[in-house]
């Protein structure tokens, strides 16, 4: 498991009802608020059962997120896309989207949440993160 104090702060945030919801704002302002959508419909996606339900919501997550004309675009690896694609237009299965959202949570690691530490939103979170 990853214990970086970015991945640490992440993990906080995103527990948290308040924090997440101040980083969703400045998720917003820096264009990567669809990061956190996505992950939320990923993890809605995981509790179905149904099959044909599974792929309709697959192929809308795809839609939505991953595919070259989607609205909201989150950025993945092209050879995660091919993967993932694949999966879909075969049997799509509640692991379908991890490979995306390994990344997704990586890029708010890595790139996202050093920037929310250098902005003046911070200032707004900072009391949340040493309640931890």
């Amino acid at each position: 498991m990853n214990s970086t104090p970015h991945h640490i702060l992440l993990y906080n945030i995103l527990h948290h009802n308040e924090a997440r919801r101040a980083f969703k704002e400045f998720l917003d302002s820096i264009d990567c608020g669809q990061m956190l959508e996505f992950l939320d419909e990923v993890e809605q996606f995981r509790t179905i059962s149904d099959p044909t339900e599974l792929r309709n919501e697959a192929l809308r997550i795809w839609n939505h997120y991953l595919s070259p004309t989607a609205n909201l675009k989150v950025h993945v690896d092209a050879s995660t896309l091919e993967i993932i694609n694949s999966w879909i237009l075969e049997q799509p299965n509640t692991n379908t989207f991890d490979m995306a959202t390994d990344e997704v949570y990586n890029s708010l690691e890595t790139d996202c949440i050093p920037k929310l530490l250098s902005s003046p939103d911070y200032k707004g979170l900072a009391p949340l993160h040493k309640a931890y």
